[in-house]
Protein backbone atom coordinates (compact mmCIF):
# COMPACT_ATOMS: atom_id res chain seq x y z
CA UNK A 1 0.00 0.00 0.00
CA UNK A 2 3.04 2.28 1.15
CA UNK A 3 4.33 1.98 -2.78
CA UNK A 4 1.12 2.80 -4.01
CA UNK A 5 0.48 5.70 -2.45
CA UNK A 6 3.82 6.89 -3.21
CA UNK A 7 2.94 6.38 -6.58
CA UNK A 8 0.13 8.45 -6.69
CA UNK A 9 1.40 11.02 -4.96
CA UNK A 10 3.88 11.87 -8.13
CA UNK A 11 1.42 12.12 -10.56
CA UNK A 12 -0.43 14.77 -9.12
CA UNK A 13 -1.93 16.37 -11.99
CA UNK A 14 -1.33 14.34 -14.75
CA UNK A 15 -2.98 11.84 -12.51
CA UNK A 16 -3.39 8.69 -10.85
CA UNK A 17 -0.21 7.41 -11.99
CA UNK A 18 -0.87 5.67 -9.36
CA UNK A 19 -1.28 6.85 -6.36
CA UNK A 20 -4.56 6.87 -4.81
CA UNK A 21 -5.32 7.43 -1.25
CA UNK A 22 -2.95 10.18 -0.68
CA UNK A 23 -3.39 10.65 3.30
CA UNK A 24 -2.20 14.23 3.75
CA UNK A 25 -1.73 13.65 6.94
CA UNK A 26 1.23 10.93 6.17
CA UNK A 27 3.33 13.56 4.47
CA UNK A 28 7.24 13.32 5.39
CA UNK A 29 9.10 16.22 7.20
CA UNK A 30 10.88 16.87 4.35
CA UNK A 31 7.69 17.33 2.17
CA UNK A 32 6.18 19.95 4.63
CA UNK A 33 9.49 21.61 4.29
CA UNK A 34 9.17 21.64 0.45
CA UNK A 35 5.60 23.09 0.66
CA UNK A 36 6.70 25.59 2.85
CA UNK A 37 9.50 27.06 0.38
CA UNK A 38 7.11 27.49 -1.92
CA UNK A 39 4.74 29.21 -0.06
CA UNK A 40 7.35 31.75 1.13
CA UNK A 41 8.96 32.01 -2.47
CA UNK A 42 5.37 32.59 -4.11
CA UNK A 43 4.67 35.47 -1.91
CA UNK A 44 8.54 36.54 -2.90
CA UNK A 45 7.81 36.70 -6.70
CA UNK A 46 4.30 38.00 -6.25
CA UNK A 47 2.43 40.47 -3.51
CA UNK A 48 0.41 39.53 -1.02
CA UNK A 49 -1.65 41.95 -2.19
CA UNK A 50 -2.18 40.03 -5.75
CA UNK A 51 -2.23 36.67 -4.58
CA UNK A 52 -5.10 37.73 -2.07
CA UNK A 53 -6.97 39.55 -4.68
CA UNK A 54 -6.80 35.90 -6.55
CA UNK A 55 -7.84 33.80 -3.64
CA UNK A 56 -10.77 36.48 -2.68
CA UNK A 57 -9.27 37.40 0.43
CA UNK A 58 -7.84 40.29 2.10
CA UNK A 59 -4.06 40.69 2.67
CA UNK A 60 -4.49 40.53 6.46
CA UNK A 61 -6.25 36.94 5.59
CA UNK A 62 -3.67 35.70 3.29
CA UNK A 63 -1.14 36.70 6.23
CA UNK A 64 -2.79 34.67 8.89
CA UNK A 65 -3.04 31.42 6.50
CA UNK A 66 0.76 31.89 6.13
CA UNK A 67 0.89 31.70 10.23
CA UNK A 68 -1.41 28.90 10.33
CA UNK A 69 0.47 26.98 7.73
CA UNK A 70 3.27 27.53 9.72
CA UNK A 71 1.75 25.50 12.66
CA UNK A 72 -0.10 22.29 13.01
CA UNK A 73 -2.33 22.85 10.06
CA UNK A 74 1.11 22.77 8.25
CA UNK A 75 1.65 19.39 9.41
CA UNK A 76 -1.51 18.31 8.62
CA UNK A 77 -2.33 19.34 5.48
CA UNK A 78 0.81 20.62 3.97
CA UNK A 79 -1.19 21.29 0.43
CA UNK A 80 -4.25 23.18 1.94
CA UNK A 81 -4.73 26.67 -0.23
CA UNK A 82 -5.60 29.59 1.66
CA UNK A 83 -9.83 29.19 1.60
CA UNK A 84 -9.52 25.74 2.93
CA UNK A 85 -6.56 26.83 5.57
CA UNK A 86 -8.75 29.36 6.95
CA UNK A 87 -11.90 27.49 7.09
CA UNK A 88 -10.76 24.77 8.96
CA UNK A 89 -9.33 27.10 11.35
CA UNK A 90 -12.43 29.45 11.81
CA UNK A 91 -13.10 31.02 14.75
CA UNK A 92 -16.93 31.73 14.53
CA UNK A 93 -19.50 30.23 12.48
CA UNK A 94 -19.47 33.25 10.59
CA UNK A 95 -16.02 32.54 9.30
CA UNK A 96 -16.81 28.88 8.87
CA UNK A 97 -19.66 30.22 6.49
CA UNK A 98 -18.24 32.61 4.33
CA UNK A 99 -15.24 30.62 3.56
CA UNK A 100 -16.96 27.31 3.00
CA UNK A 101 -18.86 29.47 0.36
CA UNK A 102 -15.63 30.82 -1.06
CA UNK A 103 -14.61 26.93 -1.12
CA UNK A 104 -17.87 25.80 -3.00
CA UNK A 105 -17.53 29.06 -5.47
CA UNK A 106 -13.84 28.36 -6.40
CA UNK A 107 -14.36 24.66 -6.72
CA UNK A 108 -17.05 25.06 -8.98
CA UNK A 109 -14.78 27.34 -11.31
CA UNK A 110 -12.27 24.62 -11.17
CA UNK A 111 -14.47 22.32 -12.31
CA UNK A 112 -15.84 23.83 -14.91
CA UNK A 113 -12.76 24.77 -16.37
CA UNK A 114 -11.74 21.35 -16.26
CA UNK A 115 -14.57 20.00 -17.77
CA UNK A 116 -14.07 22.08 -20.45
CA UNK A 117 -10.34 21.37 -21.30
CA UNK A 118 -11.02 17.67 -20.52
CA UNK A 119 -13.62 18.07 -23.80
CA UNK A 120 -10.82 19.67 -25.46
CA UNK A 121 -8.26 17.28 -24.77
CA UNK A 122 -10.87 14.50 -25.87
CA UNK A 123 -11.33 16.30 -29.40
CA UNK A 124 -7.98 16.68 -29.89
CA UNK A 125 -6.88 13.09 -29.77
CA UNK A 126 -10.09 12.87 -32.03
CA UNK A 127 -8.68 15.07 -34.15
CA UNK A 128 -4.70 14.30 -34.03
CA UNK A 129 -5.07 10.48 -33.98
CA UNK A 130 -8.31 9.36 -35.02
CA UNK A 131 -9.00 5.45 -34.13
CA UNK A 132 -6.59 5.34 -31.20
CA UNK A 133 -8.14 4.89 -27.91
CA UNK A 134 -6.06 7.04 -25.54
CA UNK A 135 -4.99 4.08 -23.62
CA UNK A 136 -2.05 5.04 -20.75
CA UNK A 137 0.94 3.23 -21.07
CA UNK A 138 3.57 2.19 -17.67
CA UNK A 139 5.57 4.74 -18.48
CA UNK A 140 3.07 7.72 -19.92
CA UNK A 141 -0.42 7.18 -17.27
CA UNK A 142 -3.51 8.63 -18.88
CA UNK A 143 -5.77 10.90 -16.57
CA UNK A 144 -8.67 12.27 -16.35
CA UNK A 145 -8.83 16.06 -15.66
CA UNK A 146 -12.72 15.63 -15.02
CA UNK A 147 -13.11 16.04 -11.23
CA UNK A 148 -15.39 14.01 -8.62
CA UNK A 149 -13.39 10.56 -9.76
CA UNK A 150 -13.17 7.58 -8.85
CA UNK A 151 -10.18 5.06 -9.44
CA UNK A 152 -10.76 1.43 -9.61
CA UNK A 153 -8.13 -1.65 -9.72
CA UNK A 154 -9.31 -4.59 -11.34
CA UNK A 155 -7.45 -7.65 -12.22
CA UNK A 156 -8.41 -9.87 -15.59
CA UNK A 157 -10.93 -12.80 -14.92
CA UNK A 158 -12.58 -11.46 -11.87
CA UNK A 159 -15.88 -11.59 -11.66
CA UNK A 160 -16.32 -8.84 -8.71
CA UNK A 161 -14.21 -6.85 -10.76
CA UNK A 162 -16.65 -6.93 -13.81
CA UNK A 163 -19.39 -6.13 -11.72
CA UNK A 164 -17.94 -3.05 -9.86
CA UNK A 165 -16.58 -1.85 -12.80
CA UNK A 166 -20.38 -2.30 -14.30
CA UNK A 167 -21.91 -0.15 -11.21
CA UNK A 168 -18.89 2.81 -11.93
CA UNK A 169 -19.65 2.71 -15.05
CA UNK A 170 -23.32 3.30 -15.39
CA UNK A 171 -22.80 5.95 -12.44
CA UNK A 172 -20.53 7.83 -15.20
CA UNK A 173 -22.81 7.20 -17.64
CA UNK A 174 -25.81 8.84 -15.67
CA UNK A 175 -23.59 11.80 -14.66
CA UNK A 176 -24.23 10.95 -10.59
CA UNK A 177 -21.56 11.95 -8.32
CA UNK A 178 -18.71 9.98 -10.01
CA UNK A 179 -17.86 12.00 -13.02
CA UNK A 180 -14.78 10.00 -14.25
CA UNK A 181 -13.93 7.04 -13.53
CA UNK A 182 -9.45 5.62 -13.83
CA UNK A 183 -9.40 1.88 -14.19
CA UNK A 184 -5.88 0.04 -13.55
CA UNK A 185 -5.53 -3.40 -14.64
CA UNK A 186 -2.83 -4.84 -12.13
CA UNK A 187 -2.23 -7.67 -13.99
CA UNK A 188 -1.74 -6.17 -17.59
CA UNK A 189 2.51 -6.82 -17.31
CA UNK A 190 2.54 -3.61 -18.96
CA UNK A 191 1.78 -4.72 -22.48
CA UNK A 192 -0.43 -2.33 -24.01
CA UNK A 193 -1.82 -5.10 -26.37
CA UNK A 194 -2.96 -6.50 -23.60
CA UNK A 195 -4.97 -4.03 -22.09
CA UNK A 196 -6.42 -3.24 -25.29
CA UNK A 197 -7.30 -6.89 -25.83
CA UNK A 198 -9.11 -6.79 -22.04
CA UNK A 199 -10.86 -3.42 -22.79
CA UNK A 200 -12.62 -5.04 -25.92
CA UNK A 201 -13.63 -8.17 -23.83
CA UNK A 202 -14.51 -6.77 -20.97
CA UNK A 203 -16.92 -4.34 -22.89
CA UNK A 204 -15.61 -0.58 -21.22
CA UNK A 205 -17.35 2.31 -23.85
CA UNK A 206 -14.69 3.54 -25.65
CA UNK A 207 -16.59 6.30 -26.41
CA UNK A 208 -16.32 7.12 -22.83
CA UNK A 209 -12.99 6.67 -23.24
CA UNK A 210 -12.53 9.19 -25.98
CA UNK A 211 -14.41 11.68 -23.82
CA UNK A 212 -12.07 11.52 -21.11
CA UNK A 213 -14.62 10.25 -18.38
CA UNK A 214 -12.96 7.08 -18.11
CA UNK A 215 -9.21 6.01 -18.65
CA UNK A 216 -7.73 2.45 -18.81
CA UNK A 217 -4.63 2.11 -17.68
CA UNK A 218 -1.88 -0.49 -16.72
CA UNK A 219 -1.77 -0.70 -12.61
CA UNK A 220 1.39 -3.15 -11.91
CA UNK A 221 2.30 -0.54 -9.81
CA UNK A 222 -0.20 -0.77 -7.51
CA UNK A 223 1.17 -4.49 -6.99
CA UNK A 224 0.74 -3.51 -3.02
CA UNK A 225 -3.15 -3.95 -2.96
CA UNK A 226 -3.54 -7.59 -1.85
CA UNK A 227 -7.93 -6.99 -2.37
CA UNK A 228 -9.33 -6.52 -5.77
CA UNK A 229 -11.32 -5.21 -6.62
CA UNK A 230 -10.42 -2.29 -4.84
CA UNK A 231 -11.92 1.49 -5.87
CA UNK A 232 -10.33 5.18 -4.03
CA UNK A 233 -12.10 8.54 -4.22
CA UNK A 234 -10.99 12.28 -4.10
CA UNK A 235 -12.62 13.72 -1.03
CA UNK A 236 -13.10 17.74 -1.53
CA UNK A 237 -9.89 18.28 0.20
CA UNK A 238 -7.94 16.47 -2.36
CA UNK A 239 -7.76 13.06 -0.45
CA UNK A 240 -8.16 9.88 -1.60
CA UNK A 241 -10.02 7.46 0.62
CA UNK A 242 -11.39 3.86 -0.36
CA UNK A 243 -14.70 3.47 -1.58
CA UNK A 244 -17.12 1.13 -1.24
CA UNK A 245 -17.70 -1.45 -4.13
Amino acid sequence: MKSFIKDMQTIGVGLLAIGLLCSLAAQSASSNERFKESRSSNTTYRSIKEISKEWGITEKEYSEYLAIMDGKRGSWTPTADPILALGSEAKTEKERRRYAELYVQQEFERQERDKAFALAVGAAQARLYPGMLPFGTSKTPQFSMIPNRLALVVEQNCGECAAAMKKYINAVRKNTAIEALDIYLSDSAGSDDRLREWVAASGVPTTLIRSGRITVNHGEANSAITKIPTAFERQASGQWVEAPL
